[in-house]
């Protein structure tokens, strides 16, 4: 991780301001308040892993106030969640009229374009995770069902709190390609342990939206199967067949055609997907499942109305032009403007 802020070198009367300006910035804006007149202290180290920004910070006690109009001002920001695991200390989280009380290894998820509170009672230290709303909105439906829920009890936070530690260690050795896939992995260690925590207290009205996420869950992780059948799914997630279906069929959906709906999202993900350019189409049909490239190359231009290879072809050619055009802007940003660094910083050893 790299180091992006450090208040220690700083006039004590200029830390608290400068925390709010990095703060802002690098995160959405809020409301800073202290709660108490010791000197302010905050730190903040951070890195980019694929898809997710990771951000490891600890700051002195205050409260931290996302308001409808803060909000408002973020909404031109990538639309992220915020998972968040404690390294140390002790806050109250309140999100949707829900609160709880966050120690020391608990995770909780805020959602950056609604209101929020973030109250630390003492010096504290946390990971924050900003991972983009789709890839968790997807499995999990609205976040509105999940945020802010104390998620200290289910098993799998443990898991996903050593993994994001243990990925820091080494996330500066990581190729492309594998740091890719290992943010792909954190995404899904995040929805199952948001929807295994969602299964201990869910209501019975939204117990089916579970049933029908965690369905979806199982799909996307035995992708490759070609034996993968709405049965084996029900099965997985412990309802009947009939029950399951039922429930896609409330939501407008089909269990059977949501599978080959996936199957070809994916194997598009994956044609567009430099990292693995190098794998043949008939490679990428097989990892989606398909038992023949014949029958995938009918069923992909069904869906996208040309063939795989021209699918591949196009798109690349496209990423090609994005990616030259998007070098050529950051390169005129950075001449444009420095990059923000507080006054008078030291730098710090990573860790």
């Amino acid at each position: 991780m790299r180091d992006l802020f450090l208040t220690k070198a700083a006039k004590p009367q200029d830390r608290y301001k400068d925390w709010r300006e990095f703060s802002d910035e690098r995160f959405m804006p809020m409301v800073h308040t202290r709660t108490n007149d010791d000197v302010f202290d905050a730190s903040a180290k951070g890195t980019a892993l694929s898809f997710l920004d990771i951000t490891r910070v600890s700051l002195s006690a205050v409260t931290l106030d996302a308001t409808a109009q803060t909000v408002r001002h973020h909404l031109n920001k990538p639309d992220v969640l915020g998972f968040s695991i404690k390294i140390d200390g002790g806050c109250a989280v309140t999100q949707y009229d829900r609160t709880f009380i966050q120690k020391r290894g608990d995770i909780s998820i805020v959602d950056a374009n609604a209101p929020f509170r973030f109250t630390h009672f003492e010096k504290s230290e946390h990971l924050i995770v900003q991972i983009p709303r789709s890839k968790i909105e997807y499995q999990l439906g609205s976040a509105r069902n999940f945020v802010a829920l104390s998620m200290k009890d289910a098993p799998t936070s443990t898991l996903v709190a050593s993994f994001f530690r243990n990925l820091l260690q080494i996330n500066h050795e990581l190729t492309t390609d594998a740091a890719s896939r290992l943010a792909s992995i954190g995404s899904d260690l995040i929805v199952a342990s948001v929807a295994e925590r969602m299964a201990m207290e869910t209501p019975k009205s939204l117990r089916g939206t579970v049933a029908v996420q965690n369905a979806k869950a199982y799909i996307e992780s035995n992708i490759s199967d070609q034996n993968l059948a709405p049965s084996q799914v029900a099965a997985a997630v412990g309802v009947s067949l009939r029950q399951l279906q039922t429930l896609f069929s409330d939501r407008g959906q089909q269990l059977s055609a949501w599978i080959w709906r996936r199957r070809l999202e994916i194997a598009a993900e994956r044609l567009t997907d430099l990292s693995i350019a190098h794998l043949s189409i008939g490679d990428i049909s097989y990892s989606c499942g398909f038992s023949n490239q014949s029958h995938f190359s009918h069923r992909f231009k069904e869906r996208y109305d040309i063939s795989p290879l021209e699918f591949r072809h196009l798109k690349s050619s496209a990423g090609t032009m994005a990616t030259s055009a998007s070098t050529l802007t950051h390169q005129r940003q950075v001449i444009a403007k420095p990059l923000w660094t507080p006054p008078r910083v030291e730098a710090i050893s990573s860790g």
